[in-house]
């Protein structure tokens, strides 16, 4: 990915019967000398009747952002 990032999932998706789902993923970054940051996001999404995105949220907690190396 540009910048360094990478991404990976860390559970399944998981949807309703109705027009959402959501997904656990980390990011990590370079960070300041050298190190890697690590940030846990869980993003909510719902969709249209054609399938197509009308809303992303994503959440995480002032705590979840870490120093992995």
């Amino acid at each position: 990915m540009p910048l360094g990032l990478k991404m990976k999932m860390v559970a399944p998706v998981r949807s309703s019967h109705g027009n959402s789902a959501a997904m656990a993923f980390e990011i990590e970054a370079p960070g300041p000398g050298g190190t890697r940051d690590l940030i846990r996001v869980i993003d909510v999404m719902t969709f249209d009747a054609a399938c197509r995105f009308t809303s992303m949220k994503a959440f995480w907690a002032p705590d979840d952002p870490s120093v992995v190396a």
